[in-house]
């Protein structure tokens, strides 16, 4: 199946927070976007496989724009 043919969602009511995953990624990156939101990134491959909204009902509310950015710099590992 592929990874886009899956979607899931969970919203946490009392912390107000949507988590939504793409796929199957045990191994993915998570990349902080600012602004309450977070994406979670394949590191093998580079696509999206989820994302975390924080303050969701009061974006929802307000109409706020959810910043997910189409590519995403991966941390680089460091060298001893």
């Amino acid at each position: 199946m592929d990874k886009a043919e899956t979607l899931n969602y969970h919203y946490d009511r009392e912390e107000d927070i949507l988590y939504v995953t793409l796929g199957d990624s045990d191994s993915a990156l998570c990349i902080e976007q600012g602004d309450g939101c977070l994406v979670r990134i394949d590191p093998e491959s580079g696509e999206v496989v989820g994302f975390t909204v924080i303050d969701f009902s009061q974006r929802a509310a307000e109409r706020v724009a959810i910043p997910v950015y189409a590519q995403f710099p991966l941390p680089q590992e460091e060298t001893l």
